[in-house]
């Protein structure tokens, strides 16, 4: 059967997808066991991030990162002061980083986009990214 995870230069789109959600599922599991660890735990995922960071950006491809924090209550959240007016990213140390988190009505999706300059100019400017943005 074409798909399986022998011969990925003719995997369909359902190989592909298999082949995903297992190292989507693996990583969960691994990053579940690691943070049980605790303060120790959360510090070896921090390094593991940015060690994996530098490994793409030293190497010879253009490699993009992408997570979404959509279905993530943070306009649920009430630290005293109420819930949040918005909710943004902190200053990521990467390149090439894309995450996507669900806006304040819950009814769109926020992109928060890190490229370089040049990159960020023309993703600006392409006219399919344009027709889905306001």
């Amino acid at each position: 059967m074409t798909g399986c995870m022998g011969d990925e230069s003719k995997m369909e789109l359902q190989g592909f997808v298999d082949l995903i959600g297992a190292a989507i599922r693996n990583t969960v599991t691994d990053s579940a066991n690691v943070l049980s660890l605790g303060e120790d735990g959360h510090m070896k995922l921090i390094k593991a991030f940015i060690e994996a960071n530098q490994n793409f950006s030293n190497a010879k491809m253009d490699s993009y990162l992408f997570t979404s924090r959509c279905r993530f209550p943070f306009y649920e959240i009430d630290f005293g002061w109420g819930k949040p007016v918005w909710t943004s990213l902190v200053s990521m140390p990467v390149k090439n980083f894309i995450c996507l988190m669900d806006n304040k009505e819950g009814d769109g999706i926020e992109a928060w986009v890190l490229l370089d300059e040049k990159d960020m100019v023309n993703f600006e400017q392409d006219q399919t990214i344009r027709a889905f943005t306001t």
